[in-house]
């Protein structure tokens, strides 16, 4: 399957979700099901009334009765009518019985063979059945797989009941299932849920032609390395593997069993990478591409020293510029972004024409908070693989952090048709969207980005930003209880979950929250500089000093005010709030009006209305709560979004 197949235009891909009804009917749908909203390999479709499997593309349209098969070494995601996505695992095959966007009426589905995972943003009620055991979901996240005459429930969220004629066992969240055939349903104990579905885990590419670029060898390869690289760039990762698979055993290297394994963690089969990673270290031990591609599953599965200690052994047994993207990788788990960006640029003085070094030094100036910069090294990627997907990901990140929210959103989209399962792309959309006012249609994408890679704590904040913008409890308080598990040591959940508590009026939670952020302020070093961390504490500090506010506490409000400005004097926020205090003390009006016009001249436009004679305080200021400072893996200040604003 080539990319042309994929989609034959940017816009016309991410729109098929809203013109399905009209798709639909084009194809005689006895009713709209859904659409896919992620392809990787081989994935096929039989409507219903036929028999016949046809190739999937972003643009088929999903129909009651339809069936999706997922071939070997391939995935896919699925977004129903009801907002449901699974994401579905090789060798798969399920029929969309009978789905429904109405609350009260039940989805059925049918899983014949192989795995999925749903997610959804509110409980759904959904049956799933298989041959052996019937699921009855009234959840947001759950697992099940179906082999070996033997069948697996795994819930994440929410509860599900497996039901078959010889018993029925009710499960809730972190529990588990197994089902033999011929045998009642028995509690299964998983000591880590989440290693049952490692294969939905996204692995960064380290090779351009895996981030959908075609390398320069394909318009005449002559060897089946250069040969599976130019299918590999087209799209083709299964025509990739079958070359390599049909090279003769005296013709196989280190190297093909190293660009094997990449071709296989791009597709998420962890399991049969890891293999081929032994298997090139075997022939040969200090193969710099198998320990780069071993440091990055290293760094997916948070094992930090292990991954530093493969990547520096790749950087000092080879030259290339994939050892040297892995290095700075784990650098950056390690808080050394200095080190990380030094690296990337020695590598790209090496390397001046790999494209996908370009775009990672990208994403490291964005991390500096050097929106300039980061722009000219995603243009350059760009200009050296116009089809790098990562390319145009990493230039939509710079565009939105130069406030060019419509063409961020384009090169978005762009990426998205052309790796339609990288969640960064599908997360930057929904940021853009969200920016130009768009929430429902932003909070979609990253509902998508979170389906696409679940395990990533850096989702799951932002979409409970949006469930909290769109007042919708308790999904927001749920997003990011589920961020704090999968990464305690990050402060951006505990952020929003205070502003979200102080808004529900438990000004106590919410202090206690916040402080826990400004404790954890410094693990975003990891994404975030020096001075970028000191502006994220002066806003976090804002936010407590208002919280003291609300609870009486003034004198203490009006220190924790000034350290705020004292740290970062650009916070808008901070500014305001000591104006608000100073309103309430005898002969502070200089001040009061001195702190209003600041914070009235750094204010973002249209966000946080002028003070109406400080009849009122603190309006819209709660939600503005948060660093103010974009940057890559930091998006607070696109929820101030674009539009125009009221007061009821």
């Amino acid at each position: 399957m080539t990319m042309m197949q994929l989609g034959t235009g940017v816009l016309t891909a991410l729109a098929v979700l809203a013109t399905l009804p009209t798709m639909a009917a084009a194809e005689d749908c006895s009713g709209a099901a859904g659409g896919f909203a992620a392809l990787e390999g081989a994935v096929e479709v039989a409507h219903a009334e036929q028999s016949e499997w046809r190739t999937a593309s972003l643009t088929t349209p999903l129909c009651e009765g339809d069936s999706i098969r997922v071939g070997a070494n391939s995935r896919a995601a699925v977004r129903l009518v009801n907002d449901a996505v699974l994401r579905l695992d090789q060798n798969t095959t399920m029929r969309l019985v009978d789905v429904t966007d109405k609350p009260e009426q039940r989805t059925l589905l049918e899983l014949v063979v192989g795995a999925f995972k749903s997610f959804s943003r509110a409980p759904r009620t959904m049956t799933v059945n298989t041959p052996y055991v019937n699921g009855m979901i009234e959840g947001t996240e759950f697992a099940m797989r179906v082999a070996d005459q033997t069948a697996q429930i795994n819930v994440f969220e929410g509860t599900v009941r497996a039901v078959n004629a010889h018993g029925d066992l009710g499960l809730t969240r972190g529990q588990s299932a197994a089902v033999d055939a011929g045998a009642a349903p028995r509690a299964d104990t998983l000591v880590n849920p989440g290693d049952s579905v490692q294969w939905t885990l996204y692995y960064p590419p380290l090779l351009a032609a895996l981030g959908g670029a075609v390398t320069p060898a394909a318009g005449a390869a002559d060897t089946t390395l250069d040969a599976a690289l130019a299918r590999a760039g087209s799209g083709d990762i299964n025509g990739a593997l079958a070359l390599l698979a049909a090279m003769p055993t005296a013709a196989q290297s280190a190297d093909s069993d190293a660009l094997r394994a990449s071709l296989l963690l791009n597709v998420g089969q962890v399991t049969q990478a890891r293999a081929a990673i032994d298997a090139a270290l075997g022939r040969t031990p200090g193969a710099g591409l198998a320990l780069a591609l071993r440091a990055m599953i290293e760094l997916v599965q948070n094992q930090r020293t292990q991954a530093l200690t493969d990547a520096q052994a790749a950087v000092a047994s080879s030259s290339s510029a994939a050892a040297s993207i892995a290095l700075s990788y784990a650098q950056q788990s390690q808080l050394q972004l200095d080190r990380a960006q030094a690296t990337l640029q020695a590598a790209a003085a090496a390397h001046p024409d790999d494209a996908l070094v370009q775009a990672r030094l990208a994403e490291m100036w964005l991390m500096q908070g050097d929106a300039v910069h980061a722009l000219a090294a995603a243009r350059r990627a760009e200009t050296l693989a116009p089809q790098l997907a990562k390319a145009q990901t990493v230039l939509g990140f710079a565009e939105l952090a130069a406030n060019h929210a419509r063409a961020a959103s384009v090169r978005f989209e762009q990426a998205a048709v052309r790796t339609s399962a990288d969640p960064l792309a599908h997360f930057g959309l929904g940021l853009a969207l969200i920016k130009r006012g768009q929430l429902a249609a932003g909070r979609r994408e990253l509902e998508t980005a979170v389906a696409l890679d679940g395990s990533n704590a850096l989702l799951r904040p932002y979409l409970g930003k949006a469930y909290y913008e769109e007042k919708r409890a308790p999904l927001d308080g749920q997003q990011l209880a589920i961020a704090k598990e999968l990464d305690p040591a990050d402060p951006t959940a505990y952020l929003y979950d205070a502003i979200r508590e102080q808004t529900s009026n438990q000004p106590v939670a919410a202090l206690h929250d916040l402080q826990h952020a400004i404790a954890l302020n410094d693990n975003r070093a990891v994404y975030r500089s020096r001075q970028l961390l000191d502006s994220d504490l002066a806003a976090r500090g804002a936010s407590v000093a208002r919280i003291y506010a609300d609870l009486g506490f003034q004198q203490r409000a009006l220190v924790e005010g000034w350290k705020s400005v004292n740290l970062d004097p650009g916070n808008f926020s901070a500014h305001r709030f000591l104006a608000d205090s100073y309103a309430a003390l005898p002969r502070h009006e200089i001040a009061r009006v001195s702190e209003l016009l600041q914070a009235q001249l750094l204010q973002p436009i249209n966000t946080t209305p002028i003070q109406p004679r400080l009849a009122e305080k603190d309006l819209f200021l709660i939600s503005a709560g948060g660093p103010g400072e974009l940057a890559f893996n930091e998006f607070n200040p696109v929820f101030m979004r674009d539009g125009l604003h009221y007061l009821g």
